[in-house]
């Protein structure tokens, strides 16, 4: 495949992970109409309430109830999991909502990961269908010591470019282990996701009156939490340029390399 064909493959998968994205976007805007005109509510505010109600009536049972929630969500691409991510702060907490939040990214992480694989084996798939260069590149990584991977795995998990839910099935075309995009995804994921649950734990106090912010400081706030997502994303993207990935070094041993994935 010619330069010009991996450009075209990459444009593929792009536009598809946009695609998707959209989708999501879409799908939980009439996911929260609906949920407004069933349960009579004029607004957001309302509806963190139900759900707050609903899940606090449920005890300890609460937590492994929303890490399903949010697993089904994270790995059937049907709505935005963000909602549901800050909603965990406003329902436990900072803390405990960030555990939450981050035990089950991670595991849907891992889990669409094992599907993709066995998916892309059944079917006799894999990266260098999607683009060989790409496909020589994780043939260099898997070279290399299991730490570059789990570096690898936590610089792009940190790094916005990527759509999570996407990524979560490309990575089950490389060579990664399943225990490395887990752990990798736990450690990438958790200072964005802290930001978002601790958005929403802060949201929860100032709607019971909680918390008296005066409107210069709520924004001040907000744009500082835009501008730390954009620098950890800015940081991870220029550790991950600086990284010696030649896909020259690794060996060509075949088509389907990025199938040889261990869990």
């Amino acid at each position: 495949m010619g330069g010009g064909s991996g450009w075209q493959a990459a444009g593929r998968v792009a536009g598809v992970a946009v695609a998707s994205e959209v989708v999501q976007i879409v799908n939980t805007c009439v996911g929260l109409l609906l949920l407004r005109k069933l349960t009579g509510e004029d607004n957001v505010a309302g509806l963190v309430e139900v759900f707050a109600s609903f899940f606090s009536g449920m005890g300890w049972a609460s937590y492994p109830a929303y890490a399903s929630l949010l697993l089904s969500i994270t790995i059937l691409p049907v709505m935005s999991a963000i909602l549901f991510i800050i909603l965990a702060g406003t329902l436990f907490g900072a803390v405990r909502g960030t555990v939450v939040v981050s035990l089950s990214l991670s595991t849907a992480a891992a889990v669409s990961a094992a599907l993709s694989r066995r998916i892309a084996a059944a079917r006799n798939f894999g990266l260098a269908d999607v683009d060989p260069s790409a496909a020589a590149v994780d043939a260099s990584i898997a070279q290399k010591p299991m730490q570059t991977s789990l570096l690898l795995v936590t610089l792009l998990r940190l790094s916005p470019v990527l759509p999570f839910t996407f990524s979560n099935y490309l990575a089950g075309l490389t060579s990664l282990p399943i225990k490395v995009i887990f752990l990798g995804t736990l450690l990438g994921t958790l200072p964005t996701q802290a930001v978002y649950v601790s958005a929403g734990a802060l949201g929860r106090q100032a709607l019971q009156g909680g918390v008296q912010l005066p409107s210069w400081v709520i924004a001040l706030g907000v744009l500082a939490t835009g501008a730390a997502i954009v620098l950890i994303g800015h940081v991870a993207q220029q550790t991950l340029q600086g990284m010696d990935l030649d896909p020259a070094s690794s060996k060509k041993g075949g088509k389907k390399g990025g199938k040889k994935g261990s869990a």
